[in-house]
């Protein structure tokens, strides 16, 4: 539920500054798209990280002895 709610709202806000913005100075598309732009980037970013944190959360903990075992393969 919360990863909907970061999309939506990093999407919408930006192009609701957007279109405020364009009426008010009269620019026609030119911050609709950049508030566009900015809010699908944003929504995007916000997305990726939860679906990380998400991801991470469900592997299972790494021990001590499987980072050292690691460690000792990258070395060599």
């Amino acid at each position: 539920m919360q990863l909907s709610w970061v999309v939506a709202l990093a999407t919408l806000i930006p192009l609701g500054a957007g279109i405020l913005l364009d009426r008010l100075l009269r620019t026609a598309p030119l911050f609709i798209l950049m508030g566009g732009i900015i809010g699908i980037l944003a929504g995007t970013v916000g997305a990726v990280r939860i679906t990380t944190q998400a991801i991470e959360s469900l592997s299972p903990p790494k021990d001590e002895k499987d980072l050292a075992a690691r460690d000792r393969e990258d070395q060599a």
